[in-house]
């Protein structure tokens, strides 16, 4: 599904829709195509484009907490927070956090 979600953003180079999709992918997809850096380059697509996709917001939260960046982690749970005040992985993360 990748290649396929790599295809329809060569046709909608716009669409924030394909790059969290993507960005999903390369985060939580198979275990030999994750890469950490191109799902953060794809989520920090989609929230220029989409400032309160939570989703993306979350997932980034998560990743910078996963590589020990706390501080931009608590930015993205936070700002995550403001636009669906019961997320709770924002929640979640804001937890550990703390």
């Amino acid at each position: 599904s990748m290649i396929y979600c790599h295809k329809a953003l060569k046709l909608y180079k716009d669409s924030a829709k394909i790059q969290f999709i993507l960005g999903d992918l390369y985060y939580r997809g198979v275990k030999k195509l994750r890469n950490d850096v191109k799902a953060k380059n794809y989520f920090l697509h989609v929230i220029k484009k989409n400032p309160e996709h939570v989703q993306a917001l979350v997932s980034l939260s998560v990743l910078y907490f996963k590589h020990n960046n706390k501080v931009k982690a608590k930015i993205f749970a936070k700002t995550a927070l403001k636009f669906e005040p019961n997320n709770a992985r924002a929640r979640k993360i804001l937890r550990y956090i703390k």
